[in-house]
């Protein structure tokens, strides 16, 4: 069983985790992955359930997160974004080939978490998949999208 932290009102596996710091200043928490990613999010209401998991794989899914940013690592990183809402994804500053999934979720309540209005920062080797065509806007050189 993988021990979670709870951290702003989100839960993380314990042992994915280097460190996790508040920002009273900024009202914001920040938390780094061993694998170098950084997340940093506003206090997370309880009914978003919001969560991260890391598969053995390396994969990271953020689940229901609002109003994050996540910055990425300079080596080939695997992230899905489920039921998330107003966040950026800086994957943009290394020439690396990261894989992001952005799509909607159910809560334990059965309601659908729809993902919506982020942004997501490629460079040109990276993959982006996306519930469909339609809620995709490029702009910044075709590298970044809005979804």
């Amino acid at each position: 069983m993988v021990e979670v932290e709870i951290i702003g009102g989100a839960a993380f596996p314990k042992n994915s985790l280097t460190k996790a710091y508040a920002n009273p200043e900024a009202n914001k928490y920040t938390v780094e992955f061993k694998d170098g990613t950084v997340l940093v999010f506003p206090e997370q209401p309880y009914e978003r359930e919001a969560e991260a998991k890391v598969t053995l794989e390396g994969r990271i899914d953020f689940y229901g997160f609002a109003d994050a940013e996540i910055i990425d690592t300079p080596k080939n990183d695997v992230y899905r974004l489920l039921g998330c809402s107003n966040v950026l994804v800086k994957a943009d500053d290394a020439i690396d080939s990261d894989w992001i999934q952005v799509t909607d979720r159910r809560l334990s309540t059965g309601e659908i978490q729809k993902s919506h209005n982020n942004r997501i920062c490629l460079n040109k080797n990276d993959i982006y998949i996306g519930p469909n065509a339609e809620n995709i806007e490029v702009e910044l050189k075709d590298t970044d999208i809005n979804v």
